[in-house]
């Protein structure tokens, strides 16, 4: 591991991670996680700040997949994370 690096968080501490943002903006993830499953996969592959974040959710997902927990898809949102459809570019 390298300097940059940091370790990936335990399963727990990423249920414990806030959400800074968005509907659930407050929440943990593990809250998010009993509540809208399929939020968490949204962020997992739609965010692409708050790296933190991202990585705890993808951590989630994956367990979620292992136990085979089924969820909705949501279908990604048209411009989101986009700097031109923010007016930014």
């Amino acid at each position: 591991m390298t300097a940059r690096q940091q370790p990936l968080p335990t399963l727990r501490e990423a249920r414990e991670t806030a959400l800074t943002f968005g509907r659930y903006g407050g929440y943990t993830l593990g809250e998010v996680e009993l509540l809208d499953p399929a939020y968490i996969d949204w962020i997992a592959h739609t965010i692409t700040r708050d790296r933190e974040i991202v990585v705890a959710a993808r951590i989630i997902a994956a367990d979620l997949d292992a136990r085979g927990v089924e969820r909705r898809v949501r279908p990604p949102t048209p411009g989101w994370g986009s700097r031109s459809a923010a007016g930014c570019g």
